[in-house]
C-alpha cells in the first residue's frame, strides 16, 4: 500500500515524522511505501496564494496515487483540512482518509468528520500504535472494528472503540535516528555562519502528557498519567541535533523533565555533547515550577539552556479556577530570582491569556504590569475554546461567548464584557511596543513616571484612534506595528510628557526601530548579512592606497541630530540615565545600521560631513587617496588621519567595507603566485 502523511503545520511537523518512523518499523506495515508531504500553512491561509498550494497537494496525490492519506488536525489548520478532505474525496473516492490530532480529541468533533462518509477513520490520542492497526485492517479490506483508540463509520453509525490504554514507556522508533529527518530541514550553523533550512528549529520530546489540569488545555485534561521515552533514545536524539549544529532546539515537554532526576541527566548529556561537538545550538525548554533545585539551575546555566516561565494570569482566584494555583506569583518570583542568582538564561518572556473566566480588565492590566516591571516581554494570547477541555464543558456556566469557527476565540464572559475585552486587546499594541522597542518603551515609562501598563494603554489607544488598527492574534505570529516606524515616531513624541526630552526620545526611537527592522524585516523584504573581511586581504595596512567598496545595499543610514547612541549603550546595560543626561547637545552623526554575521542587528557611528561623504565615493575602483583628493583636495595630507584609519578598520571588521576591484584581483594573483612561484603578477592592475 501507498501511504501519504500530510502536514499543515505552524512549525516543524514532528508528529508526521513520528508516524512515518513507526509505520516503517512495524512488522505489519514496514513493506508499505510511505511518503511525507508538508504544505505551506501561510499560503493556504492566504486567498491569493491558497490555490497554488492546493494544486501542489493535488500534484503529489496524482503522482503517487496513495491508498491512504492521513491528516493531523488542530486549531490552525482545521478549516483548510476540511477543504482538502472534501476535494480529495471528490477526486479520489477510493482513497482512504484517516485523521488524528488534538482537534479530533472528542467524539462530537469526530462524528462531524465521519458523518458524511468522506473520512474512513479517526485516531483518538496517540497515533503510532493505532495507525499501524488501522492500516493493517485496510490492507486486508477489513474495517477497523476492535482497534483501540479508533473511531469509524459503520453504515450510518459512527463507532467509537474503547480508548487505547496508556503506556508507561514509549518504545517507538525515533524519526531522527531512523533517517526520516534530514539536518537540511533546519537552520544550522556552518562555522559562524547561519545556513537557512525549511524550519527555524528542531523539536524533541522526552515524554508525553502533563500532570497539571489547566482548564484551557488538552495536554493534561484531568489525566495525571504520563509516558516517557527511554533515556537512551532521548540522549541519542539530542546528540543528533547537537552534532549537526542545528541552530535552535525546543524541548517540547509540557514541563521539562519527566522527573527531576531525568531532567538533570538530560542536562548533563547536553553539556557533555555541546563541549564534544563545539555546538552553538540554542536550546529552550519550559521550566517545571515544581522543581526548585540549585543543582538543576547550575546545570541549566552550564548547558546554556534558555528556560521559560509562564504565568497566564497573576490573579490568584483566576489561577485557582484554571487549575494552576500551585504556581502562584510568589513561586514565579522565587524561580526568577534564583535563575538570576545562578545566571541561568531565560527566554525573557512569559505568556498571559486575555479573557480568562474570572478575570477582568483591571486584574489583567495588573498581570501585564507585573511582568513588565520584572523586565520580561509579554506574549499575549486570546482565550480559545478547545473541545474536550474543562473550559469547554463549563462555557455556558461561565457566560462564555465564543466563535464556533477556529480558532474559537472568546469574545466575552461573565467577568470580562466586550468593551473591556476590546480595551485589553488594544493594550496589546503597547505590549508589542515593549517587545520591539524595549529601550524606548522603558525610557518613556520612567520619564513619564507611570505604570508600564499605562504606557501600553496610551499607545494602544493612539494606534486605534490614528490608524483604526486592532491588535493581532499574538506578537509571535503577527505584529501590526511592524513597518510603521514613521507613524509610530509621531506617537512616541505625543506620549512623552517631558517636552524637553521629546526630540531626544524620538531620536532614540528612530535608531532602535531601525535596529528592530533590520533584525525582523517586513514580510517580503530581505536583509543581507554583512560578513567581515579578513584583514590579511588588505595590502600592507596602508589605508590610503586601498580600494574599497562600501556595501551600501546592506546598510540603513540613520542621521542623528543627537548622540542617542550613548543613551542606548547605557540602557543596554540596564542602567537608566539620569535626567540631566537626556538634555543632549546637538551633535550631528550618522548611524550605519546593519545585520552582523551572527544575525544580530548592530550599528557603527560615523561623522556625516566627511566619512559618510567619503564612503559614498567608494565604488571599488578608486583608492582612498583618490577619493580624499576628490572630496578635500590635498588638505587631508597635512592632518593626522589615524582616527579615520581606525574607523575604516572598524567598518572592515563589520563587513561594511570590502576589497574593491583592484584589491581583489591583486590578492587573488598574489595567492596564485604563492601556489606557483614561477607565476609573476608584477605590473598587473585591476
Amino acid at each position: 500500500m501507498k501511504i501519504l502523511i500530510v502536514s499543515v503545520p505552524l512549525e516543524f511537523p514532528l508528529a508526521g515524522y513520528c508516524l512515518a518512523a513507526r509505520l516503517a518499523d512495524a512488522s505489519e506495515t514496514k513493506r508499505h511505501h510511505i511518503q511525507l508531504l508538508t504544505l505551506n500553512t501561510s499560503k493556504l491561509n492566504t486567498y491569493n496564494q491558497k490555490n497554488g498550494e492546493i494544486w501542489r497537494y493535488i500534484a503529489h496525490v496524482e503522482s503517487t496515487h496513495p491508498d491512504i492519506i492521513t491528516f493531523s488536525i488542530y486549531l490552525w489548520n482545521i478549516l483548510i483540512i476540511r477543504e482538502l478532505i472534501s476535494l480529495t474525496n471528490k477526486l479520489y473516492p477510493d482513497t482512504h482518509i484517516i485523521i488524528g490530532g488534538p482537534e479530533v480529541g472528542t467524539s462530537e468533533v469526530i462524528e462531524q468528520f465521519l458523518a458524511g462518509g468522506e473520512v474512513t477513520a479517526a485516531v483518538r490520542g496517540e497515533g503510532e500504535a493505532t495507525l499501524v492497526e488501522i492500516v493493517r485492517r485496510l490492507e486486508q479490506s477489513e474495517n477497523p472494528q476492535g482497534v483501540s483508540g479508533c473511531s469509524w463509520r459503520n453504515g450510518g453509525t459512527v463507532i467509537h472503540e474503547p480508548d487505547r490504554p496508556g503506556k508507561t514507556v514509549l518504545n517507538y522508533p525515533s524519526p531522527y535516528l531512523t533517517g526520516w529527518i534530514s539536518e537540511n530541514l533546519f537552520d544550522r550553523f556552518e562555522g559562524s555562519r547561519l545556513k537557512k533550512g525549511v524550519f527555524p528549529r528542531a523539536l524533541v520530546e522526552t515524554y508525553r502528557g502533563c500532570y497539571m489540569k489547566c482548564s484551557y488545555c488538552q495536554w493534561g485534561n484531568g489525566d495525571t498519567s504520563r509516558s516517557k521515552f527511554a533515556m537512551a533514545r532521548v540522549c541519542e536524539e539530542l546528540t543528533w541535533v547537537l552534532s549537526r549544529n542545528i541552530a535552535r532546539l525546543f524541548i517540547i515537554d509540557a514541563m521539562f523533565g519527566y522527573s527531576l532526576r531525568a531532567a538533570k541527566q538530560i542536562l548533563e548529556h547536553i553539556l557533555k555533547e555541546k563541549q564534544r561537538y563545539q555546538s552553538n545550538t540554542e536550546i529552550v525548554c519550559y521550566h517545571n515550577q515544581d522543581y526548585f533545585d540549585h543543582e538543576l539551575f547550575d546545570l541549566y546555566r552550564d548547558a546554556g539552556i534558555s528556560v521559560e516561565l509562564d504565568m497566564q494570569s497573576t490573579n490568584e482566584k483566576v489561577l485557582k479556577r484554571l487549575g494552576r494555583r500551585r504556581w502562584s506569583t510568589g513561586n514565579f518570583d522565587r524561580c526568577l530570582q534564583s535563575f538570576r542568582e545562578h545566571k541561568v538564561k531565560t527566554t525573557g518572556s512569559a505568556d498571559l491569556i486575555i479573557g480568562l473566566p474570572g478575570d477582568q480588565l483591571s486584574s489583567f492590566e495588573e498581570s501585564i504590569d507585573f511582568l513588565l516591571r520584572r523586565g520580561l516581554n509579554v506574549g499575549l494570547y486570546q482565550t480559545s475554546i478547545i473541545h474536550g477541555t474543562r473550559m469547554f464543558l463549563s462555557a455556558k456556566e461561565d457566560g462564555i461567548v465564543y466563535s464556533d469557527t477556529a480558532p474559537r476565540s472568546v469574545f466575552k464572559n461573565d467577568t470580562f464584557p466586550v468593551q473591556e475585552m476590546l480595551s485589553a486587546r488594544l493594550t496589546g499594541h503597547g505590549v508589542d511596543f515593549f517587545i520591539r522597542y524595549p529601550h524606548t518603551a522603558q525610557s518613556l515609562w520612567r520619564l513619564n513616571s507611570e505604570r508600564p501598563v499605562d504606557l501600553c494603554k496610551n499607545i494602544g489607544k493612539k494606534v486605534w484612534d490614528t490608524f483604526d488598527l486592532m491588535y493581532g492574534e499574538s506578537w509571535q505570529y503577527s505584529s501590526v506595528l511592524a513597518g510603521m516606524r514613521e507613524s509610530l515616531k509621531t506617537i512616541v513624541g505625543e506620549v512623552c510628557r517631558i517636552p524637553e526630552c521629546t526630540e531626544v526620545i524620538t531620536e532614540l526611537f528612530r535608531l532602535e526601530s531601525t535596529l528592530a527592522e533590520i533584525a525582523t524585516p517586513e514580510q517580503g523584504k530581505t536583509v543581507s548579512v554583512a560578513r567581515p573581511v579578513p584583514m590579511s586581504f588588505f595590502h600592507g595596512g596602508d589605508w590610503a592606497k586601498e580600494t574599497f567598496r562600501f556595501q551600501r545595499e546592506k546598510v540603513e543610514i540613520v542621521i542623528l541630530k543627537y548622540r542617542v547612541d550613548r543613551l542606548l549603550a547605557l540602557l543596554k546595560t540596564g542602567e537608566f540615565p539620569a535626567p540631566e543626561m537626556w538634555k543632549l547637545e546637538e551633535d550631528t552623526a550618522v548611524a550605519l545600521v546593519y545585520l552582523s554575521e551572527n544575525g544580530q542587528p548592530d550599528y557603527q557611528i560615523i561623522d556625516r560631513d566627511i566619512t559618510l561623504e567619503l564612503l559614498e565615493r567608494f565604488n571599488g575602483y578608486f583608492t582612498v587617496e583618490e577619493s580624499l583628493d576628490n572630496l578635500l583636495g590635498g588638505i587631508w595630507r597635512e592632518n593626522d588621519m589615524s582616527p579615520l584609519w581606525k574607523t575604516f578598520g572598524n567598518l572592515t571588521k563589520s563587513g561594511l567595507l570590502v576589497p574593491g576591484i583592484w584589491a581583489r584581483n591583486h590578492r587573488y594573483l598574489e595567492i596564485a603566485a604563492k601556489r606557483n612561484p614561477t607565476y609573476s603578477f608584477e605590473g598587473v592592475s585591476g
